[in-house]
């Protein structure tokens, strides 16, 4: 299911939004893999990030991502969409949506971390191409999907 999905780089009224649906998705997972919740300077203070509010077709914020750009790769530094909107479609439009991006600025790859405790992360990402290039930290993998240059 494709959906029509709107993106726009965060302002600071996005703020509590931001911090409120991330440990409503996030801490579960985090403290499971790292014993502890979200920590907002994660998420608002990384040096570099581009933060982008994902609204629908109401207009309704239903998540975000951020994202860095280091060396040629586009880095997904987080992706938090609603649990309401998950199961719909909406996290594969997102990853479209970066692809997109990273083929734009011709990055080679479109690459992620992911908690090794997030099996249903791990799978969906698998789905979408993404493979694990073998590096990892605690109770964390990388994973890459190569981008095809047009």
């Amino acid at each position: 299911m494709t959906h029509t999905l709107k993106y726009r780089e965060k302002n600071d009224e996005d703020d509590l939004f931001v911090i409120e649906i991330a440990k409503a998705e996030m801490d579960k997972v985090l403290l499971e893999a790292w014993g502890r919740p979200v920590d907002p300077a994660e998420i608002l203070d990384v040096p570099g990030a581009q933060l982008s509010i994902i609204e629908d077709e109401s207009n309704q914020k239903i998540g975000f991502y951020s994202i860095l750009r280091p060396d040629d790769c586009l880095y997904l530094n987080t992706l938090v969409i609603a649990e309401s909107s998950q199961g719909q479609g909406c996290g594969q439009t997102v990853m479209t949506h970066l692809e997109d991006i990273a083929q734009r600025e011709n990055r080679t790859a479109l690459e992620l971390s992911v908690q090794t405790t997030n099996q249903r992360a791990i799978q969906f990402y698998n789905k979408l191409g993404f493979e694990d290039v073998g590096w990892s930290f605690y109770r964390t993998i990388l994973m890459r999907k190569i981008i095809a240059s047009s």
